[in-house]
């Protein structure tokens, strides 16, 4: 414990916290009536209030019982958070006053008093108006409004503390606390403006439709209404819906003579002579061995589309192609259950008794329906961001940037068979982080996947709003 000549006291004087004073100063300040046997005092390292007259002599007065000002019932963390002897400190620093010093917490305090102290050994310059060096200038900048700091209250009590008397002394302390205020509105201004997309992004659906490539032979449509419950007498394979490029009438009666025998072979009562069992196998062979070579070589050059037919109940059907008479259903027919391979049998647009086809409407192709068609490969991946931005501050002469980084953003770029060779020709997604860990290069994506993200020409950064910029590099640096 100090002695009693050595002790400093707090007191709490008309809502205010007053000293740390001397005993001497304290006995001076009691002589002159400011001070009352009730007044609530604190020895330096004290951690509650006690009445002044437990310390000092008042000539006998005795404590007053009139209504009194009531303070803090702690000096702990429970209040102030600031114990006497750090309140002094901040107080002898300059770097609060009496009206702010309760905005620190004791972590702020401490801090504050540590860094300062610290950085005023090295930094001790100038004496003059505005002596006060970069080092602390950053340090007082970190502190207000790099951390959670006591915020713009202080911003006058920091700029008296590094401006000496002089005839300037108004004119300076405006200045450093308006270029504070200032530092603190760039942050808030930081904090919350967000970034903008990158420069040229689209929206994947967009981006595809105007550069999808409609080939010629899907450029147009059939649509139209079949009948095909009756392929399931004779198959019970997936049938499919063909159109060929050319179809003469010579093929096209081939195929309902085919057709129209494969229907008998499943039916043999309804042959003119009907057969039994071994020579029904036996010219069923030949028919297939005929009818199968002879057609062969005609769908391997002439065959356009092959489309499975997945819901044989189903009544509308969609075939790219201008001609009805080109199309036909196929569907491979097997005499046995024993037969291993059957007969692709087709049957054509004009096969009405067996596959009822109706009037079929022509249509174009969109650019939308095109999507369908065409799929990307995965060329490249890349990563962009982390990019330093912010904003420029000035403070006592010296200029300062507020920093922050950009977003990483991940980017799959990719390419068309035979179409996109070159890199320049290439799309570039941005993806979300799961799909591009789990993309490697060489994929295959179809184009209607892709066009749930957004693309661009080239892998770009985020761009910045006006109030925003991207942080300087130094000079000579490329």
């Amino acid at each position: 414990m100090e002695s009693s000549a050595t002790q400093e006291y707090v007191f709490f004087i008309n809502n205010e916290v007053k000293g740390p004073l001397s005993r001497r100063d304290a006995e001076a300040l009691a002589a002159s009536g400011a001070l009352t046997p009730d007044t609530p005092c604190a020895p330096v390292g004290a951690e509650n209030w006690e009445p002044s007259s437990k310390f000092f002599s008042f000539n006998g007065q005795a404590a007053s019982t009139e209504s009194k000002e009531e303070p803090p019932q702690k000096l702990d963390s429970e209040t102030t958070e600031l114990d006497p002897f750090l309140r002094k400190k901040i107080l002898q620093l300059g770097l609060a006053t009496a009206a702010t010093i309760d905005e620190y917490s004791r972590e702020q305090a401490e801090a504050a008093v540590l860094i300062f102290e610290q950085t005023e050994k090295k930094e001790k310059k100038n004496k003059l108006i505005g002596g006060i060096g970069s080092g602390i200038a950053t340090v007082v900048i970190v502190f207000l409004f790099g951390l959670t700091g006591p915020g713009q209250s202080l911003s006058n009590a920091v700029a008296g503390k590094f401006i000496k008397d002089s005839s300037d002394f108004l004119t300076e302390r405006r200045t450093i606390a308006s270029e504070l205020n200032s530092i603190k509105t760039a942050l808030a201004t930081l904090n919350k403006t967000e970034l903008n997309a990158p420069e040229g992004e689209r929206p994947g659906k967009q981006f595809f439709e105007q550069r999808v490539v409609i080939p010629p032979l899907r450029a147009n449509a059939l649509i139209f209404q079949a009948d095909l419950s009756k392929l399931a007498e004779i198959s019970s394979e997936t049938p499919y819906l063909v159109y060929f490029k050319d179809f003469t009438t010579l093929i096209q009666k081939e195929m309902l003579e085919q057709a129209n025998l494969a229907w008998k072979f499943k039916h043999p009562a309804a042959l003119n002579d009907p057969l039994d069992a071994v020579e029904l196998a036996a010219s069923w062979k030949t028919f297939k061995r005929e009818a199968g070579e002879h057609l062969a070589n005609f769908v391997k050059t002439s065959l356009q589309s092959r489309v499975a037919v997945t819901d044989i109940k189903a009544t509308e059907f969609r075939v790219e192609g201008t001609r009805p008479e080109n199309l036909a259903v196929l569907v491979e027919v097997k005499l046995t259950p024993e037969e291993k391979v059957g007969l692709p049998v087709y049957f054509p647009y004009k096969a009405q008794e067996i596959v009822k086809f109706s009037e079929p409407k022509r249509v174009s192709t969109t650019r939308s329906e095109a999507l369908a068609f065409e799929v990307y490969t995965v060329k490249e991946k890349q990563q962009v961001g982390g990019t330093p931005y912010g904003i420029g501050v000035h403070f006592r002469g010296k200029d300062y940037f507020l920093e922050r980084k950009t977003p990483v953003l991940y980017y799959l770029g990719v390419a068309r068979e035979k179409i996109d060779r070159s890199p320049y020709q290439w799309v570039w997604v941005r993806v979300d982080e799961e799909f591009f860990n789990k993309t490697e290069p060489e994929t295959k994506i179809p184009t209607v996947k892709l066009s749930d993200f957004r693309c661009n020409n080239a892998p770009k950064d985020s761009s910045m709003p006006s109030a925003l910029r991207f942080k300087p590099k130094p000079k000579g640096e490329v």
